[in-house]
């Protein structure tokens, strides 16, 4: 079964809810927000079906059990969304980026990981299908509670674009498109099929 944004924005809103009524530890409520943003984003990223996008929510990377929030498929190629997961402050000190205190240097290194893995795994399933990527990594910014954008952003972090939600749909529609509609849903089946629903137990072949 392919899962869409919204199913993934329930399933997420009600983890969320379990959290908020029994409270946490500080690592729980940042896991917390962190659900709130990728149920918030999931719900702008559907806008993307309307130009040849399929979005798969709360994905597993190829041969394991790490788990992506949104691998998005369209003439652009594969593109994996990941919500940084808090919306600031941001901080950059020798060549460190720091979100709300948090370096996140690894964070940063496991979005080309997943990025890589997921670009291999599609190009050795798609067959007759000729595939050499690239996959795009991307991190979204939440807004803060004001609605305006976090200034203290980087645009980039190791080459990765950083892009506020509200302009996360023209940031992808700005990327170069050179797969038709049909390859790009053909492609989109072959991503749903390595890229399976987080929980469902992968094939060990």
């Amino acid at each position: 079964m392919v899962w869409g944004a919204g199913a993934a924005a329930a399933a997420s809103a009600a983890v969320l809810l379990l959290m908020r009524r029994y409270g946490g530890t500080p690592a729980e409520e940042f896991l917390d927000r962190t659900i709130h943003h990728e149920t918030r984003l999931a719900t702008q990223l559907e806008q993307l079906t309307a130009y040849g996008w399929t979005v798969l929510a709360d994905r597993l990377v190829p041969g394991g059990e790490a788990r992506v929030p949104f691998v998005l498929v369209g003439p652009a190629g594969v593109v994996i969304v990941t919500p940084a997961p808090a919306a600031g402050p941001w901080k950059t000190a020798h060549d460190e980026v720091f979100l709300e205190g948090r370096p996140l240097g690894t964070w940063v290194q496991t979005r080309w990981w997943e990025a890589t893995t997921v670009n291999d795994a599609i190009g050795a399933a798609a067959q007759d299908m000729v595939f050499t990527g690239p996959t795009y990594p991307v991190i979204a910014v939440p807004s803060a509670q004001s609605g305006a954008d976090i200034p203290s952003h980087p645009r980039l972090i190791n080459a990765i674009p950083v892009i506020p939600y509200r302009h996360i749909i023209q940031g992808i529609l700005d990327l170069p498109a050179p797969l038709p509609r049909e390859a790009a849903a053909n492609l989109a089946v072959v991503a749903g099929r390595v890229c399976v629903p987080a929980g469902v137990k992968q094939s060990q072949e």
